[in-house]
């Protein structure tokens, strides 16, 4: 099975039975069919409810595009829809080519 979300935290390492992540920066989540609704709405809402996290990454393996949502204030989100070019993600500081998010 393929995976569908991924989550970036800076912190100590986490034991390898962990099932929660203290204080996320990063969520990634791979649209699927049966998903799609509430990847790109509830989880949205209940993801930025968490104040770690800085960033939210919608990947549509279908449309080959990210959508990224960013915390861009206290009460405010910056989205970008991307289909090429490069993701500066900082916090944590880290940057991603879009195309890299799909196997060629």
């Amino acid at each position: 099975m393929p995976i569908r979300h991924a989550l970036v935290y800076c912190g100590e390492r986490l034991p390898r039975d962990a099932v929660e992540v203290p204080h996320p920066v990063l969520v990634v989540e791979v649209l699927s069919p049966s998903t799609r609704h509430i990847d790109a709405s509830a989880k949205l809402a209940g993801y930025f409810r968490v104040s770690s996290v800085q960033h939210y990454l919608i990947v549509d393996p279908d449309q080959r595009l990210v959508i990224h949502h960013a915390r861009s204030g206290v009460d405010t989100l910056a989205t970008r829809i991307m289909h090429d070019g490069r993701l500066a993600l900082d916090p944590p500081g880290i940057e991603v080519a879009v195309p890299d998010f799909y196997v060629s």
